[in-house]
C-alpha cells in the first residue's frame, strides 16, 4: 500500500485534500508526520491575477 493511501485512512479528508505528505519519522514513542499545504487559489483569486 502507498503511503498516501495510508494517510487517506489515518487523517480527515480535509487534510489529505489539502496537504502534501512529505516525510515521516518513527520513534519508540511516536509517528511525525511532514505534511506541505498545496497551493490552493480560490475562483476570486483567479480574478484578481493578471
Amino acid at each position: 500500500m502507498k503511503q498516501w493511501q495510508v494517510l487517506k485512512t489515518v487523517f480527515p479528508p480535509f487534510i489529505t485534500a489539502n496537504f502534501e505528505f512529505m516525510d515521516f519519522q518513527e520513534s519508540e514513542t511516536q509517528l511525525d508526520y511532514w505534511l506541505d499545504e498545496r497551493s490552493y487559489c480560490s475562483r476570486e483569486d483567479y480574478k484578481k491575477a493578471p
